[in-house]
């Protein structure tokens, strides 16, 4: 298992998780520009939130997130936070 492997195994694999991680988000950006140009506004509507917004919808939906925190755990929410 991952935690019988060497510390500088582990190491690394931990910063290719973060190199990797850094490198999608930067993937999933440029598909959000991609797709979003593509949808044809007479059929659809995209909502962009403001900061105030968004603080508002995290605030409704923390409940849910702790509940789905307790059952999955920690680990899964950390690698999209």
């Amino acid at each position: 298992t991952y935690e019988s492997w060497p510390e500088d195994v582990q190491q690394a694999v931990q910063e290719s998780i973060k190199v990797e991680t850094e490198a999608q988000r930067g993937f999933a950006q440029e598909e959000d520009v991609e797709i979003l140009s593509a949808l044809d506004p007479a059929e659809n509507d995209v909502v962009n939130l403001s900061d105030e917004e968004r603080a508002e919808f995290k605030k409704a939906v923390g409940p849910l997130l702790a509940k789905q925190r307790e059952r999955l755990g920690d680990e899964i929410f950390k690698m999209v936070e």
